[in-house]
């Protein structure tokens, strides 16, 4: 094949890796047509790459700072919403807390409002007397069960 239609298919990109070492090959010797010492020029430097970077343009740590740059942005713009999406949570549940205070309330301004079921105060007395000495009764049969489990 031609050089010339091997340099072609480099420059449209169709060129194989078997070909691209053909003109290494061809560029690296020193018989280079005058009309292709330009070619010669580029394909030297081409193939040199590595070597052709200095490193002393720190483009490397230039990349990894702005990597940083970009992660650290990421960071600031998932914190602001989550921010947003944190206050938006805490005005509904202040929302809502306060509703059930209030709810609550109103409970209790209504049972403080119940009238006495008794009219006789007597009766409500041998009521309160029966209902305490029920209570009195269960609470010691509780403390008798806890001391004879205590005492075995």
């Amino acid at each position: 094949m031609d050089i010339q239609t091997l340099i072609d298919k480099f420059y449209d990109g169709k060129a194989t890796e078997e070909e691209e070492l053909r003109l290494m090959d061809f560029f690296s010797g020193s018989d280079i047509p005058e009309s292709l010492q330009e070619e010669k020029d580029f394909f030297t430097q081409y193939f040199r790459l590595d070597e052709a970077m200095p490193r002393a343009l720190g483009l490397e740590s230039r990349i990894d700072a702005w990597n940083i740059v970009e992660k650290s942005s990421a960071r600031k713009a998932v914190g602001k919403s989550l921010r947003w999406a944190v206050g938006i949570a805490a005005s509904l549940l202040l929302i809502l807390s306060l509703g059930v205070f209030l709810n609550q309330q109103e409970d209790a301004n209504s049972f403080a409002l119940q009238e006495d079921t008794y009219t006789n105060p007597e009766d409500a007395y041998k009521k309160t007397r029966k209902v305490l000495m029920l209570f009195s009764e269960n609470l010691n049969k509780g403390l008798n069960t806890l001391n004879r489990k205590e005492k075995k």
